[in-house]
């Protein structure tokens, strides 16, 4: 596939070294199906949400048979803004961003998912302590008290999944997220550098910035999110309703090609590790940290969305309740199923993943 790049702007992706860049592929494969002139795809160059990289790395995004435009962004945000606005055909997008379209009834569906279980709390050593100690509201107020300041948590902006996490663990804790701890938006890529400034004394964040983060910043994992709440989903495919009314098996074959990525990604965690720095950039992930990533508590690609379901409820559930929207979404506004059922009758080996 010929790829060429031209710059998105803003300064989180001058930071990042995010682009945008359009493919052609080759030509189309013996199977005909009604397809796009060009697929526009939007993802977040995370090692937890690899699908795309997987399937392109291995050719396989030609048996779509169409030209592909590929958009990095840095949030989910940016992303279901992008959906909102006509941009996107499908993306790999947050939980949390992918229920915020449904009740804002953008018209787009997830149709598998990516990952989940896939974040932790990494804090400062000094904190680290305390919170070990008394995994309580407690060690909120004697960090407080002891360095005369709130803790400062770099994360996500609000909306995002790892920001709804982050709310689920402090809510549980009886930490009041307003009033008790200050919390600093930004890109998961920008909070290493927050962290080196002293910006910053935790994050909650994926991998691969969960091992990273204690090689350049003196700190440690104190919660992995299966631990706060099991199951939690992160990360979906979401595909945009014009492409599922007007090219159902291009849909399909999509679908299929995230299958067949995610069992090769979790058979063989060293070409998982080698496919994530060549996407990210080893100057932004090394592959060592890649290899040590890819083996953390926090990597664990999923792609049923039924096993979700669950929990993007309880996520939903907890948006109400913050009053973010009036009432719950329906599980048929978020969720299609129709395309990986298809799939996997076609293809009864991708079952299970």
């Amino acid at each position: 596939m010929m790829v060429t790049k031209s710059p998105i702007f803003g300064l989180l992706a001058l930071l990042l070294g995010l682009t945008a860049s359009t493919g052609a592929t080759q030509p189309a494969p013996a199977r005909t199906f009604e397809r796009p002139e060009q697929l526009t795809v939007g993802y977040l160059p995370f090692l937890v949400m690899p699908q795309f990289a997987a399937a392109r790395d291995k050719g396989w995004l030609n048996e779509l048979g169409t030209k592909i435009r590929e958009i990095r962004f840095t949030t989910g945000g940016q992303i279901a803004q992008a959906f909102a606005g006509g941009q996107l055909d499908a993306a790999w997008i947050g939980s949390g961003p992918a229920i915020n379209m449904a009740h804002q009834g953008v018209p787009a569906k997830v149709v598998a998912a990516v990952n989940r279980d896939t974040i932790a709390i990494v804090a400062h050593n000094d904190f680290a302590e305390l919170y070990e100690k008394d995994p309580s509201a407690a060690a909120f107020r004697a960090y407080q008290e002891r360095y005369g300041r709130k803790l400062r948590i770099g994360t996500a902006p609000t909306g995002t999944t790892v920001d709804i996490f982050m709310r689920l663990w402090l809510n549980k804790l009886g930490v009041d997220p307003e009033r008790d701890v200050q919390i600093l938006a930004m890109a998961a890529g920008v909070t290493p550098a927050a962290a080196i400034a002293k910006q910053i004394d935790a994050t909650v964040t994926v991998e691969h910035f969960i091992t990273l983060m204690p090689r350049v910043f003196p700190s440690r994992v104190i919660a992995w999110g299966q631990d706060v709440r099991p199951g939690q989903p992160n990360h979906v495919l979401v595909v945009h309703q014009r492409m599922m009314d007007n090219y159902p098996e291009f849909v399909k074959k999509l679908v299929e090609l995230h299958l067949r990525a995610t069992r090769a990604l979790r058979e063989d965690k060293d070409y998982w590790a080698k496919v994530a720095s060549d996407w990210v950039g080893a100057e932004l992930l090394p592959l060592d940290v890649a290899r040590q990533a890819v083996r953390s508590p926090a990597a664990n690609l999923i792609a049923n969305p039924r096993l979700i379901v669950d929990g993007i409820r309880t996520e939903d559930r907890f948006l109400v309740s913050l009053g973010r929207w009036p009432g719950p979404a329906t599980m048929e506004q978020i969720f299609d199923f129709r395309f990986y059922d298809a799939v996997v009758r076609e293809h009864p080996e991708l079952g299970g993943l």
